[in-house]
């Protein structure tokens, strides 16, 4: 069964470049692109006191937003099978349902009733922290397709405990797309006195909190940490791996080599750069991402749990990073 890529849509500018992706991204896996718009506004307002003030009812609206949403799809690429439906349903449920069986959910960083200020919306930031199957949030206004393949970097983020679902989902984009990965792990040489522990991408929330200082620009002094974005460098170098310097970064290189062992021999035509960086993860992923086509991190999914589970370094990245954003469960 050809599990589809399933994108959110309500016919706001954001949600139509994410339908763009979403068609590239179905053309490239060879799968059906669904398209879902959900509201419950109806509900509240009723066909009534819309037909009643002369606007069309909200379930005209959604036929027309899911109808325009379907024709640029088909525009962009008529070879790709397409379905599209409105629902009446809260936007986050309808597309976690809709995620149970899909191979991945699309959805912009923010919509029609996201507010500018937001980096992060509602319904983006709920669906990629709960979601079953790997979630794109998009994050910028870059055009799809807009490097050939060859040029496209896709950047992984490795830590401690990352899961296997999110190594071999980034291995999958980049050999479909004949992209460069390049995975990250953070680490850092512990302080005089302090335990012999390397920060890296998955380390415990209160960890990254009291280790969350990077080296702050003169330009940054003043400002909080939560708003401090790194200055991002013009390119991510394409030389050759280096050789460790100390012990940490060594530690480091190991956990690379032990996350990416299995799935680079599975895509043994996928060109690897690994990318043990001193400093936190943050910092790490989010310069990374700046010079990247995605950027893929794991979330753990623990049983149970009905609440938002995202890692502290996930929720930065999706708040900050300069492209999309692949976040993959892993169920424990």
């Amino acid at each position: 069964m050809e599990l589809p890529v399933v994108v959110g849509v309500d016919g706001s500018e954001p949600s139509l470049r994410a339908v763009d992706w979403a068609v590239d991204e179905a053309a490239l896996h060879g799968v059906p692109l669904r398209l879902v718009y959900a509201s419950l506004w109806e509900r509240y307002e009723g066909p009534a006191l819309a037909q009643a003030l002369g606007k069309p009812t909200e379930r005209e609206r959604a036929d027309a937003i899911v109808v325009s949403a379907a024709a640029r799809a088909e525009r962009r690429n008529p070879d790709v099978k397409i379905s599209a439906e409105a629902v009446r349903a809260d936007a986050v449920g309808a597309l976690l349902r809709e995620g149970r069986n899909a191979s991945m959910v699309v959805v912009a960083s923010r919509g029609r009733g996201g507010l500018a200020e937001l980096l992060l919306g509602s319904v983006s930031l709920g669906v990629a922290a709960r979601a079953s199957c790997p979630v794109i949030v998009l994050r910028d206004g870059r055009a799809p397709g807009a490097r050939t393949r060859a040029e496209q970097r896709i950047v992984l983020g490795v830590g401690d405990t990352t899961g296997e679902a999110a190594v071999r989902f980034a291995f999958q984009e980049a050999a479909d797309r004949y992209a460069c990965l390049h995975a990250v792990h953070a680490w850092r040489c512990p302080a005089p006195g302090t335990p012999h522990a390397p920060l890296t991408a998955a380390e415990p929330v209160g960890d990254l909190a009291r280790h969350a200082a990077d080296r702050v620009p003169v330009r940054d002094q003043g400002t909080p940490a939560a708003d401090r974005v790194p200055p991002a460098p013009d390119r991510v170098p394409h030389a050759p791996d280096r050789v460790p310097t100390c012990d940490h970064e060594q530690q480091a290189t190991d956990r690379l080599e032990e996350a990416l062992r299995d799935a680079a021999r599975e895509h043994p035509s996928v060109r690897v750069r690994r990318r043990p960086v001193e400093g936190g993860a943050r910092t790490a992923l989010l310069r990374a991402a700046a010079a990247a086509d995605l950027l893929v991190v794991g979330a753990r999914r623990r049983r149970g749990h009905l609440g938002l589970q995202l890692g502290r370094v996930a929720h930065a990245v999706l708040h900050h990073s300069a492209c999309p954003v692949a976040v993959v469960p892993q169920r424990e």
